[in-house]
């Protein structure tokens, strides 16, 4: 009986084990793998002859600290002074809680938004503009001043605004979010996330330079969309001062002549199957070579013996 269980255990046919089983993960393969998934963008700079676009869409997302809702007045205007008529701006407001604004230094800066809050001095709620504004694809500013100043006569005409309520006037705020055209994937929009305050009333004003720019996705779907640059002044609100300008928010841009094309592309499969091949050729020679070396130095020790 135990010759029979013996003899149903025998197999003609020779067996691997498990562990033997050629499934190990190779780094290189990984990288190979990886780098064949992973888009690669190449960036080409032109002189933008193309009619374009007529029209440029503007996405804003800021929260001011210290002005009511009320108070509050968003204008746009071409680099001729000309107003841009309310239809074309798509801006809601939204009351902001007292004490949510972000903590902030004495004095003027320029810095990251940081964590926590602070009561506001003034007692009053802050407001949140949001939206988009459609404008004219020529040079143009986009401004938010008290709303007893008019965007008539460079911004700078007085209609009897009380000094004290100037005085009182802060323009402090948090950009969320400012985008020229639509988004696209690594964009970089350098005044999102950027908190600016002020102890005194003062005009922060930024310069953009808007770069139109072309973006072709792998699947071959272009994007026309824009990057923009951006720098910062601060003026002072000086009520005795005859070339006082009014304190708020003044984003001033201009549209660049030259156009940036990104395009996307990925390694393609004929590139994987060659980095591939090169692994798999390389493991095997390494291997022939630790072979024959170790069958070497089995026979010169055994020639010794």
């Amino acid at each position: 009986m135990q010759f029979l269980r013996g003899l149903k255990s025998l197999d003609g046919f020779v067996k691997t084990k498990a562990d033997s089983v050629a499934r190990k993960r190779t780094l290189c393969g990984a990288i190979q793998l990886g780098l064949y998934f992973t888009s690669d963008t190449k960036s080409t700079l032109t002189v933008d002859q193309s009619e374009g676009a007529e029209h440029l869409s503007i996405a804003v997302d800021i929260s001011f600290w210290h002005i009511p809702c009320p108070d509050l007045e968003l204008e746009v205007q071409d680099a001729k002074g000309r107003l841009y008529s309310p239809k074309r701006q798509h801006l809601s407001k939204r009351d902001l809680a007292l004490g949510a604004e972000p903590s902030q230094p004495g004095g003027i800066g320029f810095f990251s938004a940081p964590q926590g809050g602070v009561s506001r001095p003034t007692g009053k709620r802050g407001c949140r503009v949001y939206g988009d504004v459609d404008v004219n694809r020529v040079a143009g500013n986009v401004h938010v001043v008290p709303r007893a100043f008019s965007a008539k006569g460079g911004m700078s005409m007085y209609r009897g605004m009380p000094i004290d309520d100037l005085l009182h006037y802060n323009a402090s705020h948090t950009v969320h979010t400012l985008r020229f055209g639509p988004a696209f994937p690594g964009q970089e929009n350098p005044l999102e996330g950027v908190t600016t305050g002020s102890d005194k009333p003062a005009q922060f004003q930024y310069f953009a330079q808007v770069v139109p720019t072309r973006y072709q996705h792998l699947s071959g779907l272009v994007t026309d969309a824009n990057q923009y640059s951006v720098t910062q002044h601060v003026a002072s609100s000086d009520p005795t001062s005859p070339y006082m300008v009014p304190p708020g928010f003044v984003l001033r841009f201009d549209i660049s002549p030259i156009i940036v094309t990104l395009s996307s592309a990925s390694p393609g499969i004929g590139k994987l199957l060659t980095g591939v091949c090169a692994v798999i050729g390389g493991v095997y020679a390494v291997t022939s070579l630790l072979d024959k070396a170790i069958h070497g130095s089995i026979a010169a020790v055994a020639k010794v013996d």
